[in-house]
């Protein structure tokens, strides 16, 4: 039986010159999922995704950002993050 994969590109972050993060909504098997999946170069002009990476479903994505929220006001609290 072949799984049904539908997604949607949100976001893709550079992480350095030859990675990006890649921030995507995906329908797995009927399951709503948010991917944020680090994606490397494999050759000059092909991107494959990598082992790392980060799966939850789409019920979740208000703690993560909630969180990410929390950790972005924590490294401006401790001079590692500019304030906007």
């Amino acid at each position: 039986m072949k799984k049904s994969r539908q997604w949607a590109h949100i976001a893709s972050i550079p992480k350095n010159q030859r990675e990006e993060l890649r921030v995507t909504l995906e329908n797995y098997n009927g399951y709503n999922l948010v991917s944020q999946r680090v994606w490397f170069e494999h050759d000059e002009y092909e991107m494959r995704p990598g082992k790392q990476g980060l799966v939850l479903q789409v019920r979740c994505l208000s703690e993560l950002i909630e969180a990410l929220q929390k950790a972005k006001q924590e490294a401006e609290q401790l001079g590692l993050l500019e304030r906007e």
